[in-house]
C-alpha cells in the first residue's frame, strides 16, 4: 500500500517515524506512553505484517492468479474477499493454442490435397478373365475382362468361377500386382506425398491433444464459463460430432 495512502487513512493516529522508533529504546524524545511495545503491537504494524504474509501465501494459490481485498471486520459479515487478476486465463491460451494447430492442420492437409491431385502414381490393377456384359438396351451380350487390385480380388474371382483362364494366369497376375504395388510405393515417397501425409497426420493429432485439454479444463471464473461455453457452441455450429470420449472430457467423466 502506498505512503501516501496510509498517512492518509491514519490521519489522527500516531506518526511511525525514526522519532518514534528511538524513543521505544528509551530515548525521551517523545512521551513515553508511546513505548518500544507499544510500536510493536500498533494496527498498522500488524497490518503490514499480516499483509506480506498474505501476499506469500496469494503467490502459492493457483500460480498467483488471485487477489485478496480486504475491508475492516467491523463494515461486513464478509470482510475479505478473492478475486482473479485481469490478464489472459489459461483458458484463453489453450484456446489459443488449438486455434494455431487447427490453422495449421487445415493448411498442410489442403497441401498434401493439392499434391495428391497433381501426382500421378501407377495404379495397382490387373485384367484377368473374361466376363459377359449384357448391353441393357439392346441386350448384346459382350466379353469384358476383370480388373483385380489385390490377390484376394483374384482368388476370390477363381472361387467363383469366371474363368478357367484365371486360374491359369493367376500366379503371374498376382507377380504383376506385387511389382505395380512396390512402384506405387517408390512413386509415393519419391513424389513427396509420404511426407506430406505424415506431415498432415501429426498435425491432425496435435489438433486433437489441444482440443481436448480446451475440454478437460475447469473454469475458474464465470468469464471463463462463458469462454468455454462459446468455443463448444462454435464447434456444433460447424457441425463437430462430438465423441463419448469428447464427452467425457468437457464434462469431467472417465
Amino acid at each position: 500500500m502506498p505512503n501516501a495512502t496510509v498517512r492518509a487513512a491514519a490521519e489522527g493516529l500516531p506518526t511511525l517515524n525514526r522519532r518514534n522508533l528511538i524513543a521505544g529504546a528509551g530515548v525521551s524524545l517523545v512521551s513515553p506512553a508511546f513505548a518500544s511495545n507499544d510500536v510493536a503491537q500498533h494496527p498498522w504494524v500488524r497490518a503490514r505484517q499480516l499483509s506480506d504474509e498474505l501476499a506469500d501465501v496469494m503467490s502459492e494459490v493457483e500460480g498467483g492468479r488471485w487477489r485478496a481485498e480486504v475491508w475492516p471486520g467491523s463494515r461486513g459479515e464478509y470482510p475479505v474477499a478473492f478475486f482473479v487478476i485481469d490478464g489472459p486465463s489459461p483458458l484463453a491460451g489453450l484456446v489459443a493454442d488449438y486455434r494455431w494447430k487447427e490453422a495449421e492442420d487445415e493448411q498442410l492437409y489442403a497441401e498434401y490435397c493439392e499434391l495428391l491431385t497433381a501426382t500421378v502414381l501407377p495404379r495397382v490393377a490387373v485384367k484377368i478373365g473374361h466376363r459377359r456384359v449384357v448391353d441393357p438396351e439392346t441386350g448384346a451380350p459382350s466379353w469384358d475382362q476383370w480388373t483385380a487390385e489385390t490377390p484376394e480380388d483374384i482368388d476370390r474371382y477363381l472361387k467363383a468361377g469366371i474363368s478357367v483362364e484365371v486360374d491359369q494366369e493367376r500366379a503371374a497376375a498376382i507377380t504383376n500386382l506385387q511389382d505395380l504395388q512396390v512402384a506405387h510405393d517408390r512413386a509415393w515417397e519419391s513424389s513427396g506425398l509420404a511426407a506430406a501425409e505424415r506431415a498432415t497426420e501429426a498435425a491432425y493429432d496435435a489438433k486433437y491433444r489441444a482440443r481436448q485439454e480446451v475440454f478437460a479444463y475447469r473454469p475458474a471464473t464465470l468469464a471463463e464459463v462463458s469462454s468455454k461455453n462459446e468455443f463448444l457452441a462454435e464447434l456444433l455450429g460447424s457441425g463437430f460430432q462430438f465423441s463419448p470420449e469428447d464427452l467425457g472430457a468437457v464434462f469431467g467423466q472417465k
